[in-house]
């Protein structure tokens, strides 16, 4: 019997490029274009959105001509340096469309986590529920600081956001074991040597909030990190072992992304670890 897959996948913005590639080698030289399961938080729930209603050229035509624009990323427009608004009603709903309804028929189970912006819960929403895909979108994209200050985007009347718990893949290895997945693949592109500013400003962000908040995102903090991987799940880790050419998770440098991009393929494809673990 073969074996459920479940494929999870990590947020860093524009290093999402990487993943692309990875993406593009995967249902070319692999043919998985359905997973049984995947989960897909911050940017790269919109790449791999796209790669669950299977518009591959439309993920280069994104990522390659749309997303390299100021009106996207932007350091002078400080109050919003990088604009989830303009992704989601310009270039995902009018400039090349998402085909939502092939996400809601998909025989995958995609999930898309979120952070609930007031208990730091959490959350994920499921295509199964036929959910508002592009405002989940909006949701665990909506990065703290550099989209807004404190970002709420509402879905169901609650307040969701971005957050470094969720665009871990870590985070959401027991929800793909509780679906009932026996192999994992975790495609990772999150820089272990991450600017430490960065790390401040998040925390920072955390301080601010109630004892709540701050109580449960400690305490998820803590599962991910004591979580024991059942015997009987097989578990592969895919990542870069190259610098990646997108310098900074805001660089949209168009030719930046399409080296990137190509650097993810041929990584995937010359990973013979990966082949024999998909294969199994």
């Amino acid at each position: 019997m073969k074996k459920k897959l479940a494929i999870i996948t990590s947020g860093w913005w524009m290093k999402c490029a990487w993943e692309l590639g990875a993406i593009l080698c995967l249902y070319k030289q692999f043919n998985i274009t359905s997973p049984d399961i995947l989960i897909a938080a911050s940017w790269s729930a919109g790449t791999w959105s796209y790669y669950i209603a299977q518009q591959y050229d439309s993920m280069r035509n994104i990522w390659g001509n749309l997303l390299p624009t100021k009106k996207f990323v932007d350091y002078r427009r400080f109050w919003k340096i990088i604009d989830i608004d303009y992704l989601i009603d310009e270039v995902f709903s009018k400039q090349d469309i998402l085909d939502v309804e092939k996400i809601y028929t998909s025989s995958t189970h995609y999930l898309i986590p979120a952070l609930h912006a007031q208990t730091a819960d959490v959350v994920y929403f499921s295509n199964k529920d036929r959910i508002n895909i592009l405002e989940v979108m909006r949701a665990t994209m909506a990065i703290p600081l550099a989209f807004k200050i404190n970002p709420h985007v509402r879905i169901d009347n609650q307040p969701y956001c971005d957050s470094m718990l969720t665009t871990a893949p870590q985070t959401h290895i027991s929800k793909a074991v509780e679906l009932g997945a026996q192999k994992i693949l975790v495609i990772d592109i999150l820089d272990k040597k991450r600017n430490i500013l960065q790390y401040y400003l998040f925390t920072l962000w955390v301080f601010f909030h109630s004892r709540l908040f701050k109580r449960n995102y400690s305490r998820r903090l803590q599962q991910t990190g004591t979580y024991i991987l059942p015997s009987d799940v097989e578990i592969f880790t895919l990542r870069s072992t190259h610098p990646i050419p997108v310098r900074t998770m805001l660089d949209n440098e168009q030719s930046h992304i399409k080296a990137t991009i190509e650097l993810g393929y041929q990584e995937t494809l010359q990973n013979k670890s990966l082949a024999k673990f998909l294969l199994s």
